[in-house]
This record gives C-alpha cells, structure tokens and sequence, in this order.
C-alpha cells in the first residue's frame, strides 16, 4: 500500500482523486448513522459529487438513479 502512495507513476492529483473519491462514499455510508442535520449535509455533497460524475463522464442516468436512491436514507 505505502508503495502506491510513494511510487513516482501516480501523479498526485490522481491519488488525491482517487481516495478523495473513496473518502467521500466512506463519509456517505456513515451518514446512514448520523443525525438528521448531517444527513442532509452529506445529502448536498453527495448531490454535487454526482453531478460533476455527471458532467465530466455524462452519466446522466446514473446521477438521477444515485440522488433517488439518496432520498431513501
């Protein structure tokens, strides 16, 4: 694992990408467990990260299936 974040063939954007990525959907499984002003938080970032998933890989269907299933929790 360290080798991954030390090796000179990721340019850093891409790893501060790829685990922001990884942080941010750690953050929204755990806002199952918060309180509701949090949940409504993380409900907005979740919105926007999707939204730029959206505009930089034009899933559309995939932001409108994630922030329905949003509504849920």
């Amino acid at each position: 694992m360290t080798e991954i974040l030390t090796d000179g063939n990721f340019p850093p954007v891409i790893l501060a990408i790829s685990w922001g990525t990884l942080f941010i959907e750690i953050l929204l499984e755990l806002g199952i467990l918060a309180a509701k002003r949090t949940k409504y938080k993380l409900f907005i970032l979740d919105v926007i990260f999707h939204f730029l998933i959206f505009l930089i890989h034009g899933l559309g269907s995939f932001f409108l299936a994630m922030t329905g299933g949003l509504l849920f929790i």
